[in-house]
């Protein structure tokens, strides 16, 4: 099981300000996404760390609100990603 996270945990966000000179677009992406999608994750375990019942008093529709968010949000990420098709003309 992971080890729980402190929320006064700070990640080095230094990756992700400004721009590296003569950086190019692909290395401009993998330096975002590495920043970001570490950040996602350690946002995700702060939220798996609500789940200490010694600590917290919760629903089980508060559990399935948070999960259905969660996952509905990373299924709007993976649409973005993929490839655009053309919307269909009207025929008749």
């Amino acid at each position: 099981m992971p080890e729980e996270i402190d929320d006064n945990d700070a990640l080095n966000d230094d990756t992700e300000i400004g721009a590296i000179d003569g950086e190019n677009k692909a290395d401009k992406f993998q330096r975002l996404a590495i920043a970001r999608v570490n950040r996602a994750i350690h946002s995700i375990r702060l939220i798996g760390n609500l789940a200490s019942r010694s600590n917290y008093d919760y629903t089980d529709e508060q559990v399935t609100k948070i999960t259905d968010a969660l996952i509905n949000e990373v299924a709007q990420v993976k649409l973005k990603f993929q490839p655009k098709t053309g919307v269909p003309l009207f025929t008749l």
